[in-house]
């Protein structure tokens, strides 16, 4: 092993006696593996070795056991946090829209028609007509750029009961009407449910 002196910096092979630069005679520091240890001080610091590999293994298997104990019970409650808020969904999903109690669909497609043609109503008294075909009942929520319009006449215009949205229909004798495809959700069908437009 080469070796070089601290102070005046002569490379040299072995330090001439002890630890002595063979060059300026300065003592200096020799590297562990050169420097003459007694049996006594190298069995101590093997078993210092041991001990300390001893103590981290214990360390090592104990918090490896701590954490395989928590992310197992971790895993648990996960698990069933998310069976619990599946069978939550799929109860939600697979069951009927609620309704309000002693109100069946058909009556509330009626109340919801009433209203509908109570607003269209309104808006033929305000602009002298009823909304075209191109207009629908949007007309009754957004201003289709009339004078006159003093809206809005309804805040929502949701579907009906079954899902279908609500139709305004004229007449040939000038009347128009609200209308619900009904339970089949088929127009022009005997199901369907109609409310005229009361005129002023």
């Amino acid at each position: 092993m080469k070796l070089r002196c601290p102070y005046c910096r002569a490379e040299f092979m072995q330090p001439a006696a002890g630890c002595l630069c063979p060059q300026c005679k300065r003592a200096m520091l020799l590297p562990s593996a050169l420097q003459k240890h007694s049996a006594r001080e190298r069995k101590r610091a093997k078993d210092r070795i041991r001990r300390n590999a001893e103590r981290q293994k214990r360390q090592l298997l104990f918090t490896g056991s701590a954490l395989e104990r928590r992310s197992g019970g971790q895993l648990a409650f996960a698990v069933i946090i998310l069976l619990t808020a599946g069978a939550l969904l799929v109860s939600r999903v697979t069951r009927p829209p609620a309704r309000p109690a002693g109100r069946s669909p058909v009556m509330i497609a009626e109340r919801e028609l009433s209203n509908l043609a109570e607003a269209v109503s309104h808006f033929k008294a305000d602009i002298g007509r009823y909304p075209t075909a191109e207009e629908g009942l949007l007309a009754l929520i957004n201003n289709p750029g009339i004078e006159n319009w003093n809206g809005p006449y309804v805040n929502l215009i949701k579907p009906d009961p079954w899902r279908t949205q609500y139709q305004l229909r004229h007449k040939p004798d000038g009347r128009a009407a609200i209308i619900s495809a009904g339970p089949d959700r088929a127009w022009d069908t005997d199901q369907d449910i109609i409310v005229p437009v009361r005129t002023e």
